[in-house]
């Protein structure tokens, strides 16, 4: 891929294709779409696993989904075909479930998810964004307090730390005040 179109439009196709058939690993599991999303959004919060993206990815282009299948695997600290090191794959939801109010069912997740990945460069990835919400529909609790502007009364200074290269939460998506 040569330039940055042709770069959006072949992991979009990847995705795309992992949506209508898993591709063979050198592993005995296939590489799924949701393995292979998570394997793209893993890499993204690190600038230094992008050299290890673009490797599966070009693996995945000739039809071997081995790279994004271990990217994916150790995303989710996963140690065996049934074992993790950690339980942050569990412990992601558990917080932020708790910290919104009960997100909508399926049909609110069908409705976000094609609001979400009309016109989006990523299509795949915006649909799987939107459905990742889904778990929190049916989560045993949830703050009773919506998501709202925050003020202080404080009166000492406050630094907020941002990047212009941060990758997983960009600048252009902040907002000043």
């Amino acid at each position: 891929w040569r330039s940055q179109a042709a770069v959006i439009a072949g992991i979009n196709a990847i995705l795309d294709g992992l949506g209508r058939r898993p591709m063979p690993t050198a592993t005995s599991k296939p590489l799924v779409q949701a393995e292979g999303i998570n394997a793209v959004l893993y890499a993204m919060y690190s600038p230094y696993l992008w050299p290890d993206l673009r490797d599966a990815l070009a693996q995945a282009k000739r039809g071997n989904g081995t790279g994004l299948r271990l990217m994916s695997a150790e995303a989710n600290d996963q140690t065996g075909p049934d074992t993790y090191a950690t339980n942050m794959a569990s412990a992601f939801p558990a917080i932020g479930c708790w910290d919104m109010p009960a997100t909508p069912g399926v049909d609110g997740s069908r409705a976000i998810a094609a609001q979400w990945s009309a016109g989006a460069r990523f299509p795949e990835v915006a649909r799987v964004l939107a459905w990742g919400n889904l778990v929190c529909s049916v989560w045993y609790g949830h703050t009773s307090t919506p998501p709202h502007p925050v003020t202080t009364t404080t009166t000492a200074p406050v630094l907020l730390v941002g990047s212009t290269y941060d990758p997983a939460t960009p600048y252009t998506d902040r907002k000043s005040t």
